[in-house]
């Protein structure tokens, strides 16, 4: 072997063993490419998942940046609102909602910015209530933004509401069978007053009805939300063909609602009101209309849900006032029948002969006193 083959042979070992690490840290630092490469495409993954997983949730979500603009919005708000992401997206609420939504929604923005805190509001906007949730949250810039989540709960809300309102009828129900009232037209008075508070009314009537004669009479009424009818002995009567609005429920069996009307003789009734909300509600007993309960000038209106609550109130209610009639007459009717039959075994006893009386048995049922002193 020669010099210049050991010389060779040693250069290549030289060379391999400078080129090993070069090798290793390439392959390492080709590994860590990969190993970064799957990273970022895995976290890419993960951020269009949330992003789809964000689009597809049927709340309505947005962020908002330090300015209150617009960041991020999903696809149920902007098609809930039939408007697209463009319409939002860099801008304000102010842009796109009227003024006195924009501003409510901007004053809690600003309080999360400021405050750092959750904040949870009902908003009621053209028609429906919404439960909103805002939280501060950072933005991927480092800013801070705020972060919503709003949901329709107008129907949840009408459900509880109609909960409560059938246990406030019920309540009343209960009161008025199990009060001592003095009299029917005490026991009307009240339920007038209830009607007003169950329907946030300012006015109310009730009127017995006379189907011979078709006539009206006033028993009790109600004004400014206070009962100021007394016992009369004189009722006011109105007939059925002059009482405008107030005899549609008569006529048709059913109950009426007017919102924003106005009649020449309902407003003479409702002392001189020029437009006004107004429910008539019939009181039907075996088919024939027996009153009319009357509320008016509630706020916002009333509603369906509004007189099937009534018409079911006041259903019960008369029955209610017929039982207690059908309890005081009975009363009355003993009462009679006792001082009747205490008249009679007095006149008997005074007699001088003797008086008796048998059943078909031949059993004695009475001897007045003469019968018992002469042995017979």
């Amino acid at each position: 072997m020669g010099i210049w083959t050991l010389l060779r042979d040693h250069n290549e070992i030289l060379l391999l063993s400078a080129l090993i690490p070069a090798v290793s840290l390439g392959l390492v630092l080709q590994m860590r490419h990969w190993k970064q490469k799957k990273k970022l495409t895995m976290a890419r993954r993960h951020v269009e998942m949330g992003l789809r997983f964000y689009d597809e949730d049927d709340r309505f979500l947005s962020i908002k940046d330090k300015d209150c603009r617009y960041y991020l919005i999903n696809t149920a708000h902007v098609s809930a609102l039939q408007k697209t992401k463009e319409d939002f997206i860099g801008k304000r609420d102010e842009d796109v909602f009227e003024k006195g939504l924009a501003e409510k929604l901007r004053e809690a923005d600003e309080k999360v910015l400021q405050a750092g805190e959750r904040i949870r509001q009902e908003i009621t906007w053209q028609g429906r209530i919404y439960r909103m949730h805002k939280f501060p949250l950072t933005l991927p810039h480092g800013e801070k933004g705020v972060g919503a989540r709003a949901e329709d709960i107008n129907d949840a809300v009408k459900r509880r509401e109609e909960r409560e309102r059938v246990i406030r009828r019920n309540e009343i129900l209960l009161d008025v069978s199990a009060k001592d009232f003095r009299s029917t037209h005490e026991q009307l008075d009240y339920v007038l007053k209830q009607a007003l508070v169950m329907t946030e009314s300012s006015y109310g009537y009730i009127y017995l009805y006379d189907a011979l004669e078709r006539t009206f009479m006033l028993e009790n009424f109600a004004q400014n939300g206070v009962v100021t009818t007394g016992r009369k002995e004189k009722k006011q009567i109105y007939r059925l063909d002059r009482m405008g609005l107030w005899s549609e429920s008569v006529k048709t069996g059913k109950p009426m609602i007017h919102n924003g009307a106005s009649d020449p003789a309902s407003e003479k009734l409702l002392t001189g009101a020029s437009a006004f909300n107004m429910m008539t509600v019939p009181v039907i007993m075996e088919e024939k209309v027996v009153a009319v309960i009357s509320v008016a000038n509630t706020p916002e209106g009333y509603s369906t849900m509004d007189a099937e609550e009534l018409s079911l109130l006041m259903t019960g209610v008369w029955n209610a006032k017929e039982r207690r009639e059908s309890t005081v007459e009975l009363k009355k009717a003993n009462l009679d029948l006792a001082e009747n039959k205490d008249k009679l075994a007095l006149i008997l006893n005074s007699s001088v002969e003797g008086i008796y009386g048998m059943d078909v048995e031949g059993n004695f049922t009475f001897i007045n006193k003469c019968t018992e002193t002469s042995g017979l």
